[in-house]
């Protein structure tokens, strides 16, 4: 078996990358001893924290998502919309995990997947863009405290009354979501969205009358 000619790991914090830049441009203009102070600082990135993974990553339209383990990240669909799913491994360094993973803790039919009583993060997700059934939306439900939709959500069932959702309609203002369970609170959830952090951007933005077309 042969060695692996690169490493995993996950990015820098935003402001390691400025502490580097000056270290360099220290070492680069300063003279005599003093410039090796600036070299201090280009090392004490190798050991600079990294950036803390999120428990779940969500495609920007609910297509597909990715579950962390401390072994690395396993997807829950394979070979559907892949490319965003390997950026958000490689910018936390997350290696991909087999199959296998997902089947451990969760059961998937058709375009659902429903966790496990087992399961560390109860989270059901329906991947299709026509809303379940009653009895799927029910089944979803049973073991989860978040369910997310792919599709638009019309009537929430009195079964789903204490499971939080995210659907298409969030999506539309959200694109990608990462979560990240909340220390503090068993069923709290930590949302960070790609969409809010690009600004107000027509091109970005879809309008409300496309988001209404499309469903």
């Amino acid at each position: 078996m042969r060695p692996p000619i690169s490493a995993c790991c996950s990015s820098r914090q935003g402001y390691g990358w400025a502490i580097e830049f000056i270290g360099l441009l220290w070492f680069c203009l300063v003279r005599d001893k003093a410039r090796w102070a600036g070299l201090l600082a280009i090392c004490a990135i190798l050991w600079w924290p990294r950036v803390t993974p999120p428990d779940i990553w969500i495609d920007p339209e609910g297509g597909n998502a990715a579950i962390r383990a401390s072994a690395g990240a396993h997807v829950m669909r394979e070979r559907v919309r892949q490319y965003g799913l390997e950026q958000w491994r490689e910018h936390y360094g997350l290696r991909s995990q087999a199959i296998s993973a997902r089947d451990a803790d969760y059961i998937c039919k058709g375009y659902g997947c429903t966790p496990k009583s087992e399961a560390a993060m109860k989270v059901g997700f329906w991947f299709r863009n026509k809303p379940p059934k009653p009895e799927r939306l029910t089944e979803l439900c049973q073991i989860s405290d978040l369910v997310i939709l792919r599709s638009p959500v019309g009537d929430w069932l009195d079964e789903c009354a204490g499971v939080n959702r995210i659907s298409a309609v969030d999506f539309r203002t959200l694109g990608a979501i990462e979560l990240t369970r909340q220390t503090d609170t068993q069923k709290g959830w930590e949302i960070k969205a790609a969409q809010p952090l690009r600004g107000h951007r027509y091109w970005s933005s879809p309008s409300q009358a496309e988001g209404d077309a499309a469903y």
